[in-house]
């Protein structure tokens, strides 16, 4: 196929919100270079800044139309994806979201996600830690983020529903003398931002607390591994990357080039830019439109065969549970999405 593809590659290369972006990047380019060489096809990739903030992310949108691009995989940020989506069915673009997990990226009828949405995990996230920890016992923690607010609201909610009984939540903010409310209380679950995740940690020590941690899936990453010490800490992610023979290189060059293992997203990021470059070649051979196909047809990927619902998610993708023990994530447990 002598027809360059042009993808739009957009997220937080800059930032507060930087703490995943290595995963992202050493996916997408393993991912372009080994589907090169795969189908012999070149692709042109154009990396683009959003910065975790949906006014760049709007830009960004804008320059990957001027440029003509057949798909975008990324902005990583739901705020972002949010921003950006309505600009890009507006000239028929698909945009891929490796890690976007707004419910409202449903309406849009050119996204397709790779991650759960926040309802369905809060959902069976609430119904899991229900089997673990007693309501009483527990804390919601979150940050001054949009997408804290909006998830520890949701799994507050599944968790009151699902009981009848109300669950405590605390504004964390570290510049504030109001200290953790953590009297009866012998179990945290905090979702936000890593800096913040690794901030709560610090307290923690500093007033010598000592507490189950649970954290949602921004603190899946190295810098997070790299800053904390404390016992008894777990991360909530998507994953774990399914073995096949596949994955096998996949993990071998990632680890190569990262100095590191792969997370889910640097696998989602990968999986993401499969799905579109296949769709092009299958665009070629039958004059279809390339959202059609993505959202009609099955993809074989990193993380195994994807086919989208009507409402652009990828329902086969189960949560692991991680603990850190000597640095590293070791998995301990399964949620598994019927």
């Amino acid at each position: 196929m002598n027809q360059p593809i042009r993808l739009g590659f957009a997220g937080a290369l800059s930032g507060e919100r930087t703490a995943q972006t290595s995963q992202f990047v050493i996916g997408g380019e393993l991912a372009v270079e080994h589907l090169q060489h795969r189908y012999s096809q070149k692709i042109i990739v154009n990396w683009k800044d959003d910065m975790a903030r949906a006014d760049r992310a709007i830009e960004v949108a804008h320059h990957f139309v001027k440029q003509r691009v057949d798909g975008v995989v990324g902005h990583f940020s739901s705020e972002c994806a949010l921003a950006a989506a309505n600009i890009y069915r507006q000239h028929g673009i698909p945009l891929i979201a490796p890690a976007s997990t707004h419910p409202l990226l449903s309406d849009y009828s050119n996204v397709f996600r790779l991650s759960h949405n926040d309802d369905t995990v809060c959902y069976y996230l609430a119904s899991w830690l229900l089997k673990k920890v007693p309501l009483s016992s527990l804390l919601l923690v979150r940050d001054e983020s949009l997408y804290s607010h909006e998830y520890i609201t949701r799994l507050k909610f599944y968790l009151s529903t699902l009981t009848a009984n109300t669950v405590d939540v605390f504004y964390f903010n570290p510049y504030s003398e109001t200290k953790l409310p953590l009297t009866t209380k012998q179990t945290i679950f905090f979702c936000g931002r890593t800096h913040r995740a690794i901030q709560l940690i610090n307290l923690l020590e500093v007033e010598e607390k000592k507490v189950d941690v649970y954290f949602s899936d921004d603190a899946y990453n190295q810098e997070f591994l790299d800053n904390v010490s404390y016992p008894n800490i777990h991360v909530i992610s998507s994953g774990p990357i399914p073995k096949t023979e596949r994955t096998h290189k996949f993990h071998h060059d990632y680890e190569l080039r990262a100095q590191g293992k792969p997370g889910f997203f640097a696998a989602a990021m990968y999986a993401g830019v499969e799905i579109i470059v296949q769709a092009f070649h299958e665009k070629v051979k039958t004059s279809s439109d390339l959202i059609h196909l993505i959202k009609t047809k099955k993809w074989p990927t990193l993380l195994g065969e994807v086919k989208f619902t009507t409402t652009g998610d990828f329902p086969h993708q189960n949560i692991g549970i991680w603990k850190i023990e000597n640095k590293k994530f070791v998995p301990t447990d399964t949620i598994h999405f019927r």
